[in-house]
């Protein structure tokens, strides 16, 4: 469950960033990356 609220909060800065900068936000399909990034990154650290 973690890996998915950290792949979406991800997502949510990322638009933010772009928002600040005063780009357009385009959602980039990058989900199903970034879950597994954090999925890995999660079992690492609870170790």
């Amino acid at each position: 469950m973690a890996k998915y609220i950290a792949a979406g909060w991800h997502r949510c800065l990322d638009a933010l960033i772009k928002l600040i900068d005063g780009h357009p936000i385009e959602w980039e399909e990058r989900a199903g990356a970034l879950r597994e990034y954090y999925g890995e990154a999660f079992v690492k650290n609870a170790l």
